[in-house]
Order: structure tokens, then C-alpha cells, then sequence
């Protein structure tokens, strides 16, 4: 009898390689500590815009606080007429410039103004009238400061009815955070400027 034949082997399989470690899964150390560095980037930028936000939010309450609001007003009363700068703000109200003008014309002295106004027969100086001018001084919150005065008589009635229209007052003033308005009396709604200007000068 013939002896049967095996059967040939068949080769072992080849083992598989091993992916690298950098390929090895989807999750790659690489990318996570760039979502993360990405992250705490993102959170430092809204921490910063929140502080801004704050600090800007702080610092409008506080002028809020302070602000100042000057009115010009004119007094017809029984006892004469005057003109009054009052601070009706909730702040001091810091005068850089409180001006008169007669003709849009600034004047440094009323007895000059008053003397272009009505003529040299029925001009008068301070022993009638009375008031200062506030200006480089500060008026404070619900305060006013009387820049001019008169009591009633027939020259002092035919100043008031002689300047009617032609004069004007005219300031600027600032908050102690050097938030500054200018205002007049013609206007009397303050509007914000950057800064108040340095002195005028008269032409008086």
C-alpha cells in the first residue's frame, strides 16, 4: 500500500503592525492641550471684558453722582431785577468762565456794559447795583451766586428794557471729573464740550 501524502502547510499569517501611539484612537493628547490652552484664552478675554464693563459702569455712576447742572435765570420781582447763576445739579459745579456780552460783544466791567447800553445820561455804577462774578470759583449743588442785581427805579427799568435782547451770558463750567458744559442765557440748556476754553477777552 502507498502512503498517503499530507497536505502542504499553509504559512503562518504575518502578525499586524501596531498603529503608532499618535494614531492609536481618535483622542490625540496633541489637540487636547490646544482646546484647552484655547479655552482658558477665551475665558481671560471675557474675564477682561466683564472687568471693563464693571469698571465703566463704576465710573458713570460716580460722575452721575456729581453731576452738576448750571441754569441762568433772570428775576423780575417786586423788589427789582436780577440775573442769578444757580446750580440745580446733584454735584459742585466747578465755573471756568462766566461772561456778559452786550451785541454779542463780551465785557469785562458792568460799568462799561451799562453805559453802552442806556447812554451816558442815565448810566450807573455799583453804588446801585449789586453781584459778582463766580467765575474760577465753584457754586455748589443747589446753590446760586447773584451776578447781577438792581432794585426798581427809572433808570435801572430803562437798562433792563434797553438790553432786552441784546444781552447775553454766557459760561462753562465742569464737574469734578472735568465733565464741562457750556451754557448761555439766550439757551440756558447746557451742552457738553471737552474742555472749557481759557478766558475771553473783553473787549471792555
Amino acid at each position: 500500500m502507498s502512503t498517503p501524502q499530507k497536505p502542504d502547510a499553509k504559512p503562518a499569517p504575518k502578525p499586524t503592525p501596531l498603529a503608532p501611539a499618535s494614531e492609536a484612537g481618535s483622542s490625540k493628547p496633541g489637540n487636547w492641550g490646544n482646546i484647552a490652552s484655547f479655552t482658558a484664552l477665551v475665558v481671560s478675554c471675557l474675564a477682561l471684558a466683564v472687568s471693563i464693563l464693571e469698571v465703566s459702569t463704576i465710573r458713570t455712576h460716580q460722575r452721575s453722582s456729581v453731576w452738576p447742572f448750571v441754569s441762568i435765570e433772570q428775576d423780575y420781582s417786586s423788589g427789582g431785577y436780577a440775573i442769578a447763576l444757580r446750580n440745580k445739579g446733584i454735584g459742585p459745579a466747578r465755573m471756568d468762565e462766566v461772561i456778559m456780552t452786550l451785541d454779542g460783544k463780551p465785557y469785562g466791567e458792568l460799568d462799561r456794559l451799562i453805559l453802552d447800553a442806556v447812554g451816558k445820561e442815565d448810566a450807573f455804577s455799583y453804588d446801585v447795583y449789586s453781584g459778582r462774578n463766580p467765575a474760577n470759583s465753584v457754586i455748589a449743588a443747589g446753590s446760586a451766586v447773584t451776578l447781577f442785581s438792581v432794585p426798581w427805579d427809572p433808570r435801572t427799568e430803562r437798562l433792563v428794557q434797553a438790553w432786552t435782547d441784546r444781552v447775553n451770558v454766557e459760561t462753562c463750567f465742569c464737574s469734578i471729573y472735568d465733565q464741562c458744559w457750556r451754557t448761555d442765557l439766550n439757551d440756558n440748556q447746557p451742552k457738553e464740550v471737552k474742555a472749557c476754553p481759557g478766558p475771553v477777552a473783553a473787549t471792555r
